[in-house]
């Protein structure tokens, strides 16, 4: 029980060092989700802001911890502090994310108030280019294939659902289908065909979604610095590339975890300690890799620099074209004129919808049908 009250905390803080970081990984022209003169990042008054919203996060996230920490002076019984630690944990993150959305908002106000009174619009739009690179998707990879990336997830499967079938007449009569917080079995159901091709059938579900979010950082719209773009576009291809392996390890390591556990389900394993210890090692190098990722390349490769010298340009003045007044919100961005589906995020790693297109909600769809599969599916088969 230590142990899981440990992990509920870490995740909590994590959430806050996560979320106070994300500022100083964003690109020099796009602060709080407002987009500014690449210049402006080193204003006093934006650092002040930076500083001050990390400040909120951290402290929301300690602030947080304890109510999970207050549950062993409560005099529980060991399943009863089980269940407090599971629900109060889970709400408090879900409080956590919901102030620090709040907290975002609050900044991303102050920002437009900066801008309005450092920078004049006018003066901005005159000085704005839009740039593309019309062989941005030749010669260099952009992505990992998703032909060799899709290839490995469905072995995956593959290797999972065939030794299900070849292995079928040897599985128990009942098998177990929940393992409480100290790895112990907790539930049992009956052996069919339904109930022991669940976990495969999902590891299906989940290939089509991690190729088409692969695939995202392929399509994604760019944005190409007019002040230096052959550096610009060199630092959004390689942040890319690492997305992209950021996106296979993911994909990867779920299925392989999907994988692990239809072996504990199909050979009633008794004890599952080590599988927890497992997923709790991976996840770590998942979340390290992902921290790797944003303060090496930042936003659409903004921190990097190219070691090569050829790809410095001389200096320019222009700046990248205002698009401030189509995003609803600072989060959802919305643009009929623009025929992007996927686009840079402003605030965080990663891609966006435009929501302007059908495509867009088409892929929305499909991700609540996908939710709705993953819940009704066991519950149909078991």
């Amino acid at each position: 029980m230590f142990g899981y009250i440990v992990t509920m905390v870490v995740t909590v803080l994590f959430i806050g060092v996560v979320q106070a970081a994300i500022p100083f990984t964003m690109r020099k022209n796009m602060q709080f989700g407002v987009m500014v003169p690449e210049q402006a990042h080193g204003l006093k008054d934006i650092q002040r802001l930076k500083k001050q919203y990390a400040a909120w996060n951290i402290g929301i996230s300690v602030v947080a911890v304890f109510p999970i920490l207050a549950g062993p002076l409560l005099g529980y019984t060991e399943d009863q502090l089980t269940g407090y630690v599971t629900w109060m944990g889970m709400g408090m993150i879900a409080a956590h994310l919901l102030a620090g959305f709040v907290v975002y908002m609050i900044f991303h106000g102050r920002m437009k108030i900066l801008k309005q009174t450092h920078f004049k619009s006018e003066e901005a739009a005159a000085n704005a280019r839009i740039m593309v690179s019309t062989d941005f998707r030749e010669g260099k990879p952009v992505i990992i294939s998703n032909g060799l990336f899709g290839t490995a997830i469905i072995l995956i499967v593959l290797l999972t659902s065939g030794l299900t079938v070849i292995f079928y007449d040897r599985i128990p009569d009942m098998i177990p289908i929940h393992w409480g917080f100290e790895g112990e079995i907790t539930a049992w159901t009956e052996k069919t065909w339904g109930s022991v091709m669940v976990l495969p059938l999902l590891q299906l579900i989940m290939v089509p979604i991690f190729l088409y979010s692969n695939h995202m950082f392929q399509a994604g719209k760019q944005m190409i610095k007019p002040s230096n773009p052959r550096v610009s576009l060199e630092q959004n291809r390689l942040y890319r590339y690492a997305m992209s392996k950021y996106m296979v390890a993911v994909g990867i390591f779920t299925l392989l975890i999907f994988s692990v556990l239809q072996f504990a389900v199909l050979t009633a394993l008794e004890n599952l300690m080590f599988f927890y210890g497992a997923i709790l090692f991976f996840t770590a190098m998942i979340v390290v890799y992902s921290l790797y990722i944003a303060f090496k390349y930042g936003q659409g490769g903004e921190r990097y620099r190219p070691r090569n010298g050829n790809y410095h340009d001389t200096a320019k003045k222009h700046e990248v074209v205002d698009d401030d007044a189509y995003w609803k919100w600072c989060v959802f961005y919305y643009n009929k004129k623009d025929p992007a589906i996927f686009v840079e995020k402003r605030f965080g790693m990663g891609m966006t919808c435009n929501w302007a297109r059908w495509q867009a909600w088409a892929l929305l769809v499909g991700l609540l049908a996908f939710t709705f599969a993953i819940t009704i599916i066991p519950i149909l088969l078991l």
